[in-house]
């Protein structure tokens, strides 16, 4: 359901960098494929169409954008930061 109308104003809600991913299913399955995003459908709302359990990991990225490693949304705020920072001091 989200559209390129839609899925910026509701990230913006979360965080003002957060990037959002939409498209025709082959495009979305080159990016599932790219993040190795697991997906499937749980059930079909008679309203609202096809309702999907996905992955929720946060992929730290270098400045170049290159991965790093998964997060997983467990964590607390403050082991995220103890990962991160291991990174930043780290250097890569």
């Amino acid at each position: 359901r989200d559209t390129l109308e839609t899925i910026g104003t509701d990230l913006q809600k979360h965080h003002p960098d957060f990037v959002g991913l939409t498209g025709n299913p082959d495009a979305l399955q080159n990016a599932y494929d790219l993040y190795s995003i697991e997906h499937k459908v749980v059930f079909t709302d008679p309203q609202y169409g096809k309702v999907f359990a996905h992955g929720s990991h946060i992929y730290l990225l270098d400045a170049k954008g290159k991965f790093l490693t998964l997060l997983p949304p467990i964590l607390s705020a403050e082991r995220i930061v103890e990962i991160v920072q291991k990174y930043a001091i780290n250097g890569s």
